[in-house]
């Protein structure tokens, strides 16, 4: 642990039909919350927490998620992630290893990233689920925040993510944006818009009938642009862009919500955030 200047490793097991937490660490700038108490259902819920507020540069954060067998927890983020300027020109870099074992679910819906100007960031996910296991898994980009009110005025951002499921590569992703090189509004970037969400979800019942309903459903949005398509295998991606990271949030969890229901009969989530933000 001593290594990262944020580490944070969470494991769970099932015990007389329960999840129970059996693994609870962190050390340096990175926190757990107590459990959440949710106020539609029982499913285990914790907060993953930055000190300060955010990241700074040339810092080292590691996050270690597992699941066991017949296990199910969410994990979210207190607030967005700040990437702090780096006027040094360090980069601040987050590894992200989540396992996902047989029967087990795991949604992992942190909130999204704000980088500052000047900002440098680099994230790495890898994800390995079993076959059986169960993965909603969100990620998210605003354009930024700078002190003039300038849009996309971070330096770089990389953010790449693999799934591997069942042993096999389902999902491999490598967003690479550097606003000093390229106008991020153009048309294969943010396309004139200003926020970036993401949401896969992995389940053996996802299959083409599937992905075809939520694609009815949710391409048509006013305020946002939406694409849905089915995985090399039992699972989808969803992508949003839009002009407010609210518009955004809601969309992302609408379809959340409807996944929920269909896959497992849960009720809306409701992570008692802060209703201004989320939506």
């Amino acid at each position: 642990m001593d290594k990262y200047d944020g580490y944070t490793e969470l494991s769970f097991i099932p015990k007389n039909g329960r999840t129970l937490v059996d693994t609870l660490k962190y050390h340096g700038q990175s926190r757990v919350s107590a459990r959440m108490q949710l106020n539609n259902e029982d499913t285990l819920c914790y907060f993953l927490i930055a000190m300060g507020g955010g990241l700074t540069e040339g810092e080292d954060y590691y996050t270690k998620i597992s699941l066991a067998e017949d296990t199910r927890a969410i994990i979210s983020t207190q607030a967005p992630t700040y990437i702090f300027k780096c006027d040094n020109h360090e980069i601040t870099h987050q590894i992200n290893e989540i396992s996902v074992k047989k029967d087990a679910i795991l949604e992992y819906l942190p909130d999204s990233l704000i980088p500052y100007r000047n900002a440098r960031y680099r994230q790495d996910s890898e994800i390995n689920v079993e076959k059986g296991g169960t993965l909603i898994y969100t990620d998210g980009l605003t354009s930024g925040w700078s002190p003039d009110g300038t849009e996309f005025s971070y330096e770089d951002i990389q953010l790449k993510t693999q799934i591997i499921y069942d042993g096999n590569l389902m999902y491999a992703d490598n967003v690479i944006l550097e606003p000093n090189v390229f106008k991020m509004q153009d048309l294969g970037f943010f396309d004139n818009y200003k926020n970036y969400d993401s949401l896969v979800v992995v389940n053996e019942k996802i299959d083409d009938a599937f992905v075809k309903e939520l694609q009815d459903k949710f391409k048509q949005q006013d305020k946002v642009r939406v694409g849905i398509s089915k995985l090399e295998g039992p699972g989808f991606v969803m992508r949003i862009l839009g002009d407010n990271i609210n518009f955004n949030r809601k969309v992302l969890m609408d379809c959340v919500d409807d996944i929920r229901g269909k896959l497992f009969g849960s009720p809306k989530l409701d992570l008692r955030k802060d209703p201004r933000f989320v939506y």
